[in-house]
């Protein structure tokens, strides 16, 4: 849901000195993206 709401406001990024609040999506989605991707390996505290 991140990532769409972050790819629907595309327009605002290219407008970036008036928008710099948008640009903490992007690192908030590859955070994100890499939590999926690393869901598998997380097994600390597992029984």
């Amino acid at each position: 849901m991140h990532g769409l709401s972050t790819l629907s406001s595309y327009n605002q990024y290219l407008d970036g000195f008036n928008n710099l609040l948008f640009f903490a999506a992007w690192p908030m989605w590859a955070a994100c993206f890499a939590l999926y991707m690393l869901r598998d390996q997380d097994t600390k505290y597992t029984i």
